[in-house]
């Protein structure tokens, strides 16, 4: 029995490039209210950049949140810091992916208000239920994690390094005053 032939490889083209690039930069419109006439304009493909964009501003909010002693990303009661976190990176994904972008500013507590606000008027759930692509979401989580782990990783291989450094030094004055400063970091 033959094998079924496999279809010739073609190379990539500039203007298939081109076209990937318009694809994922072009608006679709979403109707919220036909009564009103009230739309909202998204990115149905999303942009690498973008999504780079909202990985840097959910570092940047999370670094605030602990060195303001902030709450935000933290367990509370029967919310996991974790869950906290998913939802504010599907709220960035609204920022980021729709037209809101210029108008989603300011520091963490004004941006944890405007959520608030976007998911009690609903806006959040029919974002994220019946416009935006679940394959699209996905690739921003999976690239939050990725960027997460490679966080963690250099975070412990930081501590090794440390670590390292200090079992080299002899001197006992020298070798306090280092592990003081290390436990402060």
């Amino acid at each position: 029995m033959t094998q079924p032939k496999k279809p010739r490889q073609k190379n990539i083209k500039l203007t298939d490039i081109q076209k990937q690039y318009k694809k994922v930069n072009t608006y679709k419109t979403h109707i919220l209210n036909e009564k009103e006439n009230k739309v909202i304009r998204y990115y149905e493909v999303f942009d690498e950049t973008r999504i780079q964009e909202l990985i840097k501003e959910a570092y940047e909010d999370v670094v605030y949140a602990e060195e303001n002693g902030l709450n935000t990303f933290k367990d509370v009661g029967d919310v996991s810091g974790d869950m906290k976190f998913i939802k504010y990176i599907y709220f960035l994904i609204i920022k980021h992916m729709t037209e809101l972008k210029n108008e989603i500013v300011g520091n963490l507590e004004e941006k944890s208000r405007l959520f608030n606000q976007i998911e009690a008027i609903g806006l959040f759930h029919e974002l994220m239920e019946n416009v935006f692509l679940p394959e699209e979401v996905s690739k921003v989580l999976e690239r939050v994690g990725n960027f997460a782990l490679l966080a963690n990783q250099m975070t412990e291989k930081e501590k090794e390094e440390r670590q390292k450094a200090l079992e080299s030094v002899q001197h006992p004055l020298m070798k306090k005053k280092l592990e003081e400063g290390m436990n402060n970091a």
